[in-house]
């Protein structure tokens, strides 16, 4: 039978999945609002994306296309920082329950990789070229939405 993860370290636990949840609900939130910063398509959104928009164009002196990339990062930006949170105390209470961190020490000494390292190196190099992608793609977006205005 599997460990219990909450008891072997109840605070990281519930840190975990409050970043987590935060980390997701910020990831989705900052995808629902992005074609109403990109294309301007008219449906719902929370009004503190407009008015945070408006403010950086009139406070700061900023273009429309600068506001409405700022408003997107200041929802997308703690969402990668919440869900890395939440990743580190993901692998953090999987080392303690585990006793990785002991058998990885080992390896280092013998110079073998161990298999954690690895897999881990594998999801962060994939989760780079998932975000680069993103980032592509809307840089693309804008590139074409400024070529079609002029």
């Amino acid at each position: 039978m599997e460990p219990d993860r909450y008891e072997s370290n109840n605070k990281l636990y519930i840190l975990g999945i409050i970043c987590l949840i935060s980390a997701l609900s910020l990831f989705f939130f900052s995808l629902y609002i992005a074609p109403f910063l990109i294309w301007h398509l008219n449906y719902e959104v929370p009004g503190i994306v407009t008015i945070l928009a408006a403010n950086f164009e009139q406070q700061y002196n900023m273009s429309e296309g600068q506001a409405n990339t700022l408003v997107w990062f200041i929802f997308f930006i703690p969402s990668l920082i919440t869900g890395y949170i939440a990743y580190y105390v993901s692998n953090r209470i999987d080392n303690q329950i585990y006793k990785v961190g002991d058998a990885g020490k080992e390896q280092e000494r013998k110079n073998i990789p161990p298999p954690v390292t690895r897999d881990i190196s594998e999801s962060a190099g994939l989760a780079f070229k998932i975000i680069f992608l993103m980032v592509a793609i809307v840089a693309i977006i804008l590139l074409l939405q400024l070529l079609v205005q002029i």
